[in-house]
């Protein structure tokens, strides 16, 4: 009687064991991402000011932007353009807008994310914006975007801070990354 005991709970828990690697084998899996991160993209932006820049405040400039995320460690590429009104921007504070601003991005697979940016911090060579996803794909998610101003164009834009020149563009490098609360 002990052998039989043994021997049919040895049968049962092999056919346990059996059944779960079935079921986590047929279980459905979603991609793994590294601690919340839904996307990591790197790529480039351009501004371009109308009018140009100044020193000094000329009242609205009309920013023009675009941002291509066309390399990606996590998620997919994507790209936005936007046009919007910046009032008093000068020169002396391109890169650190005075109001908050939306980008929408469209992803590679045709889904767009509106992302509320409500915080520029001036780097040494560009700006910081956080923000959060308002609609969209990623709904909800916190986003930073990174820009790295690398060149200018205009009249002298060197110069422009000093009051000598204009800045009627700006482009450079830009890394998103949006993460799950």
């Amino acid at each position: 009687m002990a052998v039989r005991v043994a021997a049919l709970s040895r049968a049962t828990a092999m056919a346990a064991a059996t059944a779960l690697g079935c079921a986590l084998a047929l279980a459905p899996t979603t991609p793994a991402h590294a601690l919340g991160v839904d996307v990591s993209c790197t790529g480039t932006f351009e501004i371009a000011f109308s009018p140009s820049l100044t020193d000094v405040s000329q009242g609205t400039v009309t920013n023009t932007d675009h941002a291509s995320y066309a390399t990606c460690v996590t998620g997919q590429p994507g790209s936005s353009a936007s046009t919007h009104p910046e009032p008093g921007e000068t020169c002396v504070d391109l890169l650190t807008r005075l109001t908050p601003y939306t980008e929408v991005i469209t992803w590679q697979d045709g889904t767009k994310s509106t992302i509320a940016w409500t915080s520029v911090e001036a780097t040494l060579s560009g700006a910081t914006a956080t923000g959060t996803v308002m609609s969209g794909h990623y709904l909800g998610d916190s986003a930073t975007k990174v820009v790295d101003a690398l060149s200018f164009t205009g009249t002298n834009p060197e110069l422009c801070p000093l009051g000598d020149g204009t800045v009627s563009g700006v482009s450079g490098t830009v890394a998103l990354t949006i993460e799950s609360l």
